[in-house]
């Protein structure tokens, strides 16, 4: 409940617009895409690598999630005017991923414990998930936590326990994606039809309800997703 709940936005943002600060979006309802408006809003001296849109379960406080690659800082902002610092990240220069789920922002980088907050103000301090993978995807489908590519398994899908992002079973909550391919996952995407997992070569689709998932690979067609760069590590389209 709350939150992005895996559809909202998460957009890179242009280098040549990094100065000014960030994108607003508007929703569009479950499963949809979220299309750029192209408000700009000024924050000043920031400089965000990627942007993210969170509210909380009543629906009752709306943040935006700021994260700057090159310092590994994630800040939040509610007035949209002022910024308060959440975490920083101990590897700086990667790529942040977050998502909603139970009105608790969980985030990952691939290379640091991920953490978790609760949006019950912008300095909560934050806490860690020592139990999921060190994962550089995450995505929340079905009620259940997916996290994807880790730095031993660049082909593996985690889900953790159903409507609990902070218990995993990563023996027998894995689902191995091609793994001998010598490729390794790019992004992860939820959809009504199943959870869309990407490759460098290959795009693939976890289908089922409540711990019975199957996989099937998307062949011989394009998957267009009208999304900006950057939701779930994808572009405009994959083949």
């Amino acid at each position: 409940g709350g939150g992005l709940n895996t559809r909202d936005l998460v957009t890179k943002i242009p280098p040549e617009m990094q100065t000014l600060a960030f994108w607003d979006f508007e929703r569009e309802g479950d499963f949809t895409s979220r299309d750029v408006s192209k408000t700009l809003i000024t924050i000043t001296s920031q400089s965000p690598t990627m942007v993210w849109s969170v509210h909380n379960t009543a629906g009752t406080t709306a943040y935006l999630l700021l994260y700057q690659a090159s310092n590994g800082v994630v800040k939040t902002s509610s007035d949209l005017a002022a910024t308060s610092t959440l975490l920083t990240w101990t590897t700086t220069q990667g790529e942040m991923q977050a998502d909603v789920l139970n009105g608790k922002v969980f985030m990952v980088n691939g290379a640091d414990t991920p953490q978790s907050w609760d949006m019950a103000t912008a300095t909560t301090v934050v806490a860690t998930v020592t139990a999921m993978p060190v994962a550089q995807w995450i995505r929340m489908h079905k009620n259940y936590c997916f996290v994807a590519r880790t730095s031993a398994e660049p082909s593996a899908v985690y889900f953790s326990t159903l409507r609990d992002p902070t218990t995993w079973n990563t023996t027998a909550n894995v689902i191995f994606i091609s793994k001998d391919d010598g490729d390794q996952i790019t992004g992860l995407f939820s959809t009504q039809e199943g959870l869309m997992v990407f490759k460098q070569r290959s795009v693939w689709m976890i289908l089922g309800d409540e711990f019975d998932f199957t996989i099937n690979e998307l062949r011989n067609r394009v998957v267009k997703l009208n999304t900006p760069p950057g939701i779930g590590g994808i572009g405009t389209t994959a083949t």
